[in-house]
């Protein structure tokens, strides 16, 4: 999980770390990201990696997540941003759903209000232009997609801010993979409650739709990797 000063002194941090652990995350290695100089408190079993003098942003720390599951041989990475809840056993279901080999990632969070739909995956083309994928909330990646996106530059695209724009910047590369699609989870399993945005200026939009509520139980879907295509 990557985390940084946010304005005013606002932090999610510590709410989301104990949600995240409470939805299942206990079971596994988990640690903390920070972008900055700022070093938070994080509860007992989570690693603290310190950050840099000067934040590198949004888009590199993203980058250097992929690079830490590449140098612990991890499975699979669950990368969740800062600033969310995830519902009753969200993590454990994750951790355990199984990733279609066509697929770049799954995306838990699922910002598309368009993608509805019975439980289970839903299969997304990332060269869609009309609908550029973003969204990085929650997201598992396996080994094999890490491992691809770090021999990528991602401070090579023409995309705007770099520093702001990590979740343009992870669709566009990984539309160039081996695995062009993403598969999105319905319901969505985690709510963005983050109204203070770390990486934009003024107020961010955190959204609701679609999410079944922090009481609902991921264990309870009968998710496969069966799913529309489009």
């Amino acid at each position: 999980m990557p985390t940084c000063a946010r304005p005013g002194g606002v932090s999610y941090l510590g709410a989301t770390l104990a949600a995240l652990d409470r939805a299942g995350a206990d079971g596994v290695a988990r640690c903390v990201l920070v972008d900055g100089p700022e070093l938070p408190e994080v509860p007992a079993g989570w690693e603290l990696l310190p950050g840099q003098p000067r934040r590198i942003g949004g888009t590199l720390q993203l980058w250097r997540a992929f690079r830490l599951a590449a140098e612990r041989s991890a499975e699979r990475v669950l990368y969740c941003e800062d600033d969310i809840t995830p519902c009753q056993n969200a993590i454990r279901y994750l951790l355990t759903l199984q990733i279609p080999e066509d697929v770049a990632f799954i995306d838990a969070r699922v910002l598309r209000e368009d993608l509805q739909g019975a439980p289970g995956l839903r299969r997304v083309e990332l060269t869609q232009r009309r609908r550029p994928y973003w969204g990085t909330q929650a997201l598992i990646l396996p080994l094999r997609t890490c491992e691809w996106l770090i021999g990528r530059d991602p401070l090579s695209l023409p995309i705007g801010d770099h520093e702001k724009h990590g979740d343009l910047i992870l669709g566009e590369l990984a539309g160039r993979s081996p695995w062009p699609r993403y598969g999105a989870h319905l319901p969505r399993l985690v709510r963005h409650d983050g109204v203070v945005s770390s990486a934009h200026d003024g107020v961010s939009r955190p959204a609701t739709a679609g999410w079944p509520g922090e009481a609902f139980d991921a264990m309870t879907i009968q998710a496969t990797s069966a799913g529309a295509g489009r």
